[in-house]
């Protein structure tokens, strides 16, 4: 099921990205309750292959549900049920 959801996700992201660059961040926020999740995960994403790799993981979020990154891409934004959190 993540797989099927994580494949959706990079699709959809892929069609909003330049076709000129080869790879880009993909970053994905997780509800953390429930499960083993670690909250954030980045991947490369190649938009041309669609191929993924696992770059990074954030244990400090609890259900990071929306994220948007800062301007000059330093740091990640997060939106939970709990707090509010800034990510290096």
């Amino acid at each position: 099921m993540k797989k099927h959801l994580l494949s959706c996700i990079a699709l959809l992201s892929a069609a909003s990205i330049c076709a000129q660059e080869n790879s880009t961040n993909l970053i994905i926020g997780t509800y953390t309750n429930s499960c083993e999740s670690k909250g954030i995960y980045v991947y490369d994403f190649n938009v041309q292959t669609a191929e993924v790799k696992l770059k990074a993981t954030s244990e400090k979020g609890i259900n990071p549900s929306y994220l948007t990154v800062s301007e000059e891409a330093k740091y990640i934004y997060s939106v939970n049920e709990n707090s509010l959190k800034k990510y290096d």
